[in-house]
């Protein structure tokens, strides 16, 4: 069922105002696709544990026990080149709690301000929940929140960023890749020979782990799952800049071919 998002409210408050949006989050059909690394299994009647849980699928928030729980709350700072926005800002997304509490890969369903989008993204990536739970197992799930800073209003911790986030340049030493990520194309569609591919925006920290993964594009879901999967164990030799490890933003594009 696609999701009705009401733009929020500005309610008086002077600093930026955070809404949950009550969403259900969707099969492959729906307005979000459902990431998986397998066709999702029949979903149990409302109260009764599914026979088995799926380590390799994002869960809709409507499918689990047991919502995520922030442990860690993202901590927002102005981007420097801004000091309050003139018009009123709103960023709605869908992000997916991981089950080892960090969030993995996530949807920009709607956004207004660059500079906004890439601070909300960032806090994201700094974030820590409590898993999401069917039953007594930690499963990935979705959540969706919409960002709406008010026209003219403060924005958040104004403060100097201790540990930034460069873009690829030519003063930075790229990250490399430990190995190679070990990305399975999807059964069910190798056998109907369906081609396609996944790119991805993704965060590599500067202790070679894989952060934050914005999904730009995807053919299917099944690659996405692939993908996004492979990515999350893979390892890196961080970027550098002036010798020192540094977190850096990378693009890249998976593709899936049958040659």
């Amino acid at each position: 069922m696609p999701c009705s998002l009401t733009p929020p409210r500005r309610c008086g408050h002077p600093a930026a105002t955070l809404l949950a949006i009550a969403a259900t989050l969707f099969s492959p059909t729906g307005a979000v696709p459902a990431v998986e690394a397998a066709p999702a299994e029949k979903t149990e009647p409302a109260g009764k544990k599914p026979a088995k849980v799926d380590a390799r699928t994002i869960y809709a928030a409507a499918d689990v026990t047991e919502q995520p729980q922030v442990e860690v709350s993202p901590v927002f700072r102005r981007p420097p080149t801004i000091s309050v926005p003139a018009e009123e800002v709103l960023v709605v997304l869908s992000y997916a709690v991981m089950d080892d509490g960090r969030v993995g890969p996530v949807i920009i369903h709607e956004s207004n301000d660059p500079a906004f989008r890439g601070e909300i993204l960032l806090a994201l990536n700094r974030a820590r929940y409590k898993p999401a739970k069917i039953g007594d197992k930690d499963v990935h799930a979705w959540q969706t929140k919409a960002f709406a800073i008010p026209a003219n209003a403060p924005f958040w911790k104004d403060d100097k960023e201790d540990n930034p986030i460069y873009e690829l340049s030519d003063d930075i030493e790229k990250p490399t890749m430990i190995g190679h990520p070990r990305i399975t194309y999807p059964i069910a569609l190798k056998n109907r020979r369906i081609t396609g591919s996944v790119k991805l925006k993704y965060l590599i920290n500067n202790d070679g782990r894989t952060g934050i993964m914005v999904i730009e594009h995807s053919d299917h879901p099944l690659f996405t799952g692939a993908v996004i999967f492979a990515m999350r164990d893979q390892r890196f030799n961080p970027g550098k800049k002036n010798g020192k490890p540094i977190n850096v933003w990378v693009d890249q594009e998976f593709p899936f071919d049958l040659r």
